[in-house]
């Protein structure tokens, strides 16, 4: 996928499935980040929900141990090849999960709300440029807000059906009824079986 496919395209929260990118979880003690870090290309955060970015790579820090590394597809090779050169002093884990997972932008003037709705952790107290491991409906995902109207959300591609039939209907309502309706939505969309979006399940 060269392109991010629009899902929604009116409403108050547009949603925008984005393309592909190599994705991997890593796991090493906090005392080899800097050794970690210099041979990624870019400072891994040390505070759980810091982004940092260079280029086309990212790097979020989901926890004491754990950081999630994004990169453009054709650089799954170059992160895997720069960790196994420090593994010898620097042992760690380090997984490919880039088939694992699909990332959706949500992004309006309501996407704060539809985030508010039907995950426990509040937009309100997340910094643009900051994300946090979460739920969406009954999915894990990985939040982050890009900015005052724009979130990303990572979620497992076996989720994908329930998960964006939820957020597509709760984006159709009008603006005046998208708030009470969102709450509806969460209550029906379990009920509803739709083809996945992917053919990649993990």
């Amino acid at each position: 996928m060269n392109a991010h496919s629009r899902l929604a395209a009116k409403g108050p929260v547009q949603i925008d499935r984005l393309p592909l990118a190599a994705r991997f979880s890593l796991r090493l003690a906090m005392a080899d980040r800097v050794a970690a870090s210099a041979a990624l290309g870019l400072d891994l955060p040390d505070r759980i929900g810091q982004i940092a970015i260079k280029s086309s790579r990212s790097a979020i820090c989901l926890g004491p141990d754990e950081w999630q590394l994004d990169d453009a597809a054709t650089e799954a090779a170059s992160i895997r090849s720069a960790l196994a050169a420090i593994y010898a002093a620097h042992p760690h884990s380090l997984v490919e999960i880039t088939d694992r997972e699909v990332t959706f932008r949500l992004s309006g003037p309501r996407a704060a709300e539809l985030v508010s709705v039907v995950s426990p952790r509040d937009p309100a107290l997340m910094a643009p440029g900051t994300g946090a491991r979460t739920l969406f409906d009954v999915a894990q995902a990985v939040l982050i807000r890009e900015t005052d109207d724009a979130f990303t959300l990572t979620i497992w591609n076996s989720f994908v059906p329930r998960s964006t039939r939820l957020a597509f209907d709760a984006t159709s309502m009008p603006a005046h009824r998208f708030c009470w309706m969102s709450a509806f939505v969460i209550a029906w969309a379990s009920t509803v079986r739709r083809e996945p979006l992917s053919r990649h399940t993990p």
